[in-house]
């Protein structure tokens, strides 16, 4: 659809992904958040429509994926409505125009921002990356926040300079990983798939996670399946017995940690540093720029934070953007949420969370 006489954007959906694909041919560097397989994937559990918002403004290109949210699951009749999110992860938007052209900026806000009413949408809620997305051409589309740091290490620097980023007490952790004898291998044809969801599932079960970080073996098979190119499993064995795995995904020029879990009553071996290092190793021999480790649990600086942050000291800003793309149906929205909440007796003020007409309580949303 032509925006002006110098630009255009497309909607293609995941159903067509030869033509997303090649839409991500415009850019260096991509990630496997971007690619359809992978928003199709996570369309089963965030339940949205999976699309790529492709934009062209002369030379220029810029995509973002987004999953499309039908509000039909809202306690009350909200009408044929929509609303957009991220795929989990950091998908966010990628672009290869210039971020000081005036231009180039109005032009993409106001195709984005199009190509939204188009799928009838009220809000959006974006997860940008932390590597990949310009912070100044994300926020010239809107709303944009910074909610934490991310950790990442610098492969394309050498090992010793890559040790040097490490913390101390890091490398000592290794060092008498390695002594014990714990090891590593790549199971090349996930044959012990099952051995991983079952660490998996005790370690969230320990840490008392929620449901959304749970997931069912038919993910974890649909994962390998659209993507095994991209999906590297990792386990650290000692004495025969798989103590600890990590899934990866590798999409030059990144190398995304994804999942991990120790088994009980290993912790003080410290086997995913193993991995974890394992995969910088064999990534900075790969030709790959970048092993992200993401954050702490919702962009906290927290323990798990804490644990990524002894591996390197670079940081990378973990942003998003709230679009309130139709303001009058919003705020309809958030008056039906509260009237809704007053029918039940209930208190209606906000918590933050965003979209607000979302912002129910649990007990509730299935009455």
């Amino acid at each position: 659809m032509s925006v002006s006489n110098d630009s255009s954007f497309e909607l293609i959906s995941a159903d067509s992904p030869d033509d997303w694909r090649r839409a991500l041919e415009n850019f260096a560097g991509t990630d496997v958040y971007h690619l359809p397989e992978y928003n199709k994937l996570m369309s089963q559990i965030d339940h949205g429509d999976p699309y790529l918002f492709s934009f062209k403004y002369r030379q220029y290109s810029a995509a973002l994926p987004f999953l499309v949210r039908s509000l039909s699951d809202l306690p009350w009749d909200p009408g044929k409505l929509n609303d957009v999110i991220s795929a989990y992860g950091y998908p966010g938007l990628i672009a290869n125009g210039p971020a000081n052209d005036s231009r180039f900026l109005s032009e993409l806000k106001s195709a984005l921002f199009n190509a939204f009413r188009q799928l009838g949408v009220v809000t959006g809620f974006i997860r940008h990356h932390p590597i990949l997305t310009s912070p100044d051409i994300a926020a010239a589309c809107g709303n944009y926040e910074h909610s934490g740091q991310t950790v990442a290490i610098k492969l394309s620097v050498d090992d010793d300079e890559q040790l040097r980023q490490m913390r101390k007490s890091h490398r000592y952790e290794l060092r008498k990983s390695l002594k014990a004898g714990v090891q590593v291998y790549k199971n090349y044809d996930f044959s012990n798939l099952d051995t991983f969801i079952e660490l998996y599932e005790a370690t969230m079960k320990r840490v008392g996670a929620r449901d959304y970080y749970y997931f069912s073996r038919d993910y974890y098979q649909e994962l390998v399946a659209r993507l095994k190119s991209n999906v590297v499993l990792l386990h650290a064995k000692l004495d025969d017995e798989i103590i600890a795995s990590a899934f990866f995904f590798t999409s030059k020029p990144i190398i995304q940690y994804h999942l991990s879990a120790t088994r009980i009553g290993f912790e003080t071996l410290s086997p995913a540093r193993v991995l974890v290092d394992h995969m910088r190793q064999w990534g900075s021999t790969a030709g790959f720029e970048w092993l992200h480790l993401g954050g702490g649990l919702g962009a906290s600086e927290d323990a798990l934070f804490r644990f990524k942050s002894g591996f390197s000291k670079e940081r990378f800003p973990f942003t998003v953007s709230r679009y309130v793309v139709d303001e009058d149906r919003y705020a309809v929205l958030l008056q039906q949420r509260e009237d809704w909440l007053s029918h039940h007796g209930r208190d209606y003020t906000s918590s933050g969370f965003f979209p607000g007409y979302r912002d129910l309580p649990a007990e509730l949303k299935a009455s």
